[in-house]
């Protein structure tokens, strides 16, 4: 037999990339992972780090986290972790304090997705339902004389701050901006002297379908429709049309890094406030087998260095991967896909101390930090990488794969190492411990014109790293057919 070339895998730094011809698949890239991130480490696959409870369950029953915010007082003394959640019963919602656990409103809409919003020193909130109140650090939500919420409407279904004026949205596609701050103290609004009210597209409504969310980007504002996209500067008599691609699920929509980030069944897109573009086509097969189900419910979240959506369960031919969460890195465009062992519904900042981090809300009426620990509260977190179609330079030529695979690692706990030949069952060939370890292959036949291989493992704790791996030795019969 002839001796072809080594071959050598070092470099990960493209992370996923899915449904793609093994020919021209990026030779950074792997075909499927699931928690593993590819930028921590440039180059290196390492296990994500995991989830960390903040405070307790916030109610006795396994209910959705229904919206989070941050809110944070300007003399810092009243700042909170906010999230909204079915009460036991599922009757209705409560608004709580996430690091207290104080119940800040009770009775709310059950099941209502809450957007919140921080203006003139209170947050307020709208659900769609029920008449919006604030809150301003201390006691309850109630109703705010300063921001008028008396006079707000009830069926806003988003909220935001754009150019001194808070805005809100409904389903029917009104816009709703408030009046301009009084100018002596600069605490008061208006929704009822100098506020303005903007139809958006009225007469398109059938095709462009419901409104949906609000973001501002670019000094304007956007404004979501669930088949279109539209912009607003906040002085002209309408909104002006940008694209027909909108958006499924106002929870999707995240601003970060100078870019708004939105998710609709074909996908997640990006816009700087011009056309968007849809950036998930390295991991276009996740989405593709979500539950369609779910594309009302997909929850996002940016902090200027990843976006995450957070997308429900994906089966990927007979394998069912639960609570996915595709991230993706803004600075290397690179796509990871995550598992975790609930699904996060909703996202916020959370400033812990001098601590910027991240949290979510799951689908137990518990809220995490991200990215924190080694297990996601207590449950250790699983993890596979599988290889592109390997054909060693020619497809063509039976190859022979007889002599030993390097593998290099960091942390690694006791992976398994499965390889698959011409698309058959997968073998497993060995585990690995060792930062430079040898699994040798004698043993096995493996024989074909392509392979894939397969790294499994679960950890708790530190989190393992593949570097690379290696085929010291492949061997070839020539042009040869298999029987």
């Amino acid at each position: 037999m002839a001796s072809l070339s080594r071959y050598s895998m070092r470099d990960f730094s493209r992370g996923i990339y899915s449904n793609i011809s093994s020919f021209i698949a990026p030779q950074n890239s792997v075909k499927h992972a699931i928690n593993f991130i590819f930028d921590d480490e440039y180059g290196a696959a390492r296990v994500r780090l995991g989830s960390t409870i903040i405070g307790s369950q916030l109610v006795a029953e396994n209910n959705n986290i229904l919206g989070m915010h941050n809110f944070r007082d300007r003399n810092g003394s009243n700042h909170a972790l906010l999230a909204a959640v079915n009460a036991v019963g599922d009757a209705t919602s409560v608004i709580y304090n996430v690091t207290s656990g104080a119940a800040l409103r009770t009775g709310g809409t059950a099941n209502a997705v809450y957007r919140f919003e921080t203006f003139l020193d209170e947050v307020v909130f709208v659900n769609g339902t029920d008449t919006p109140q604030a809150w301003a650090g201390t006691g309850t939500f109630a109703a705010s004389t300063n921001l008028g919420t008396a006079n707000m409407q009830a069926t806003s279904i988003d909220i935001i701050n754009y150019k001194d004026r808070l805005w809100t949205l409904t389903a029917q596609g009104i816009l709703y901006g408030s009046s301009i701050p009084a100018a002596s103290a600069y605490n008061t609004i208006s929704w009822s002297s100098g506020n303005k009210t903007i139809a958006i597209d009225p007469d398109a409504t059938s095709y462009t379908g419901a409104g949906i969310g609000l973001a501002r980007v670019s000094g304007l504002l956007l404004i979501f429709k669930e088949r279109a996209l539209y912009t607003f500067n906040g002085s002209a008599t309408q909104a002006d049309f940008l694209y027909d691609v909108g958006c499924s699920s106002v929870r999707s929509i995240a601003t970060g890094g100078g870019q708004v980030f939105f998710f609709n069944a074909n996908g997640v897109w990006m816009t700087r406030g011009s056309e968007p573009v849809r950036i998930s086509r390295p991991v276009q097969a996740y989405i593709d087998n979500m539950s369609s189900s779910n594309y009302a419910s997909v929850s996002g979240f940016c902090n200027g260095k990843y976006y995450w959506a957070s997308i429900g369960d994906v089966t990927i031919g007979l394998v069912t991967y639960s609570n996915v969460v595709l991230k993706y890195s803004i600075s290397t465009q690179e796509w990871a896909v995550l598992s975790y062992a609930t699904r996060p519904t909703a996202f916020s900042q959370y400033i812990n101390g001098t601590s910027v981090t991240v949290a979510y809300g799951d689908t137990t009426a518990r809220v995490y930090t991200i990215d924190s620990g080694t297990t996601d509260n207590s449950t250790a977190i699983e993890f596979e990488l599988l290889s592109h179609e390997k054909d060693f330079g020619d497809r063509g030529l039976l190859k022979d794969l007889h002599d030993k695979l390097m593998v290099y690692s960091r942390d690694s706990s006791d992976i398994e190492v499965a390889i698959r030949v011409d698309g058959q069952e997968f073998k497993t060939v060995g585990h690995f411990l060792k930062q430079v370890d040898e699994i040798p292959l004698g043993q096995y036949v493996l024989s074909g014109n392509f392979f894939e291989i397969r790294f499994i493992g679960s950890t708790s704790g530190a989190s393992p790293v593949i570097m690379g791996y290696e085929f010291p030795s492949i061997s070839s019969s020539g042009f040869t057919l298999q029987e």
